[in-house]
């Protein structure tokens, strides 16, 4: 049920996302250093529709949960890139090697192989 409840919440998001917001696209190039693509310049958000409505009733999670899941996403996606080289997947993250951990240790991340 717990499981159902994130997966709807996670549909509300991206439905209210991809209907209220157009993002610029900024080509990225790859970094000579890593190998992995580093965007030029951060996505700019260039309209935000008033009239945005969510496609479920659902009521949306907390603002501290859905960013735990939002995270979770985005490191699991970024190890799974990076076949689970941390330093790689900080860096394609933004972040430092030791924020990576923590956020792994917090949100109870374990990368192997079979991710």
């Amino acid at each position: 049920m717990a499981e159902e409840n994130n997966e709807i919440d996670a549909q509300l998001i991206q439905s209210l996302l991809i209907n209220s917001v157009q993002v610029a696209q900024i080509p990225s190039t790859q970094n000579p250093v890593t190998g992995l693509p580093s965007p030029m310049a951060p996505p700019v958000i260039t309209h935000l529709s008033k009239n945005a409505q969510p496609q479920t009733k659902a009521p949306p999670q907390p603002l501290h949960q859905q960013m735990a899941q939002t995270e979770r996403q985005a490191i699991e996606a970024a190890l799974a890139y990076t076949q689970g080289h941390k330093v790689k997947t900080a860096k394609l993250l933004g972040i430092s090697r030791a924020s990576l951990y923590e956020k792994m240790r917090k949100l109870e991340i374990q990368y192997s192989e079979t991710c």
